[in-house]
């Protein structure tokens, strides 16, 4: 995968902004930064959208990772494990992103939401599933992806709100991922 950001030149037309975000993120961060890339990158061969795109999203999913209370964020989500895809969302605009689809893609990264858009659904499922995760369940997770995209992703889904009940009370849950799950899971699947 990446021979094709090389073939492809992603990182020789977006180095400014590679070297920026590296200097940005953790050097922890900035590897799975690197991983969600190219998970992406190669899920997408088969969706076909635009690799630009894909790449930016994936590349700056988590750019505000540790940036707590710096932007404009909803403020159900200060202090939450959430709070960065918000903050991310702004803070990309700084670094010169314009492009909305990008912007969304980052801001629902971990909580989703109703209706997504397929690089909305790439990048919060590329996040979840990226190589150098290593939790249990998360080759089925690969596999399940990797034979039917829009199956793997309502099985991330599933996989996270699963996880956020048995550790905490559904009240407690942002409620984007409740929205999310009620709409794919149950209103979807019925």
């Amino acid at each position: 995968m990446e021979r094709y950001i090389c073939e492809h030149r992603l990182y020789e037309d977006f180095r400014p902004l590679v070297d920026k975000v590296k200097s940005l993120e953790s050097e922890r961060t900035f590897n799975h930064s690197k991983n969600v890339a190219l998970t992406a990158l190669k899920l997408n061969a088969k969706l076909k959208l635009d690799n630009d795109k894909v790449f930016l999203a994936a590349l700056l999913h988590d750019v505000a990772k540790y940036d707590k209370g710096i932007y404009a964020v909803p403020e159900n989500s200060l202090d939450t494990p959430v709070e960065h895809q918000f903050a991310g969302s702004e803070k990309v605009k700084t670094l010169g992103i314009t492009d909305e689809d990008v912007i969304n893609a980052i801001r629902y990264h971990t909580t989703g939401k109703p209706e997504m858009t397929n690089l909305e659904k790439l990048i919060y499922l590329s996040d979840m599933i990226s190589y150098e995760r290593d939790f249990d369940g998360v080759d089925e997770l690969r596999r399940i992806v990797d034979n039917d995209f829009e199956e793997g992703f309502k099985a991330c889904l599933k996989h996270n709100y699963d996880y956020l009940i048995e550790t905490k009370a559904e009240e407690d849950i942002y409620p984007l991922t409740v929205k999310a799950y009620n709409y794919y899971i149950k209103e979807k699947s019925n």
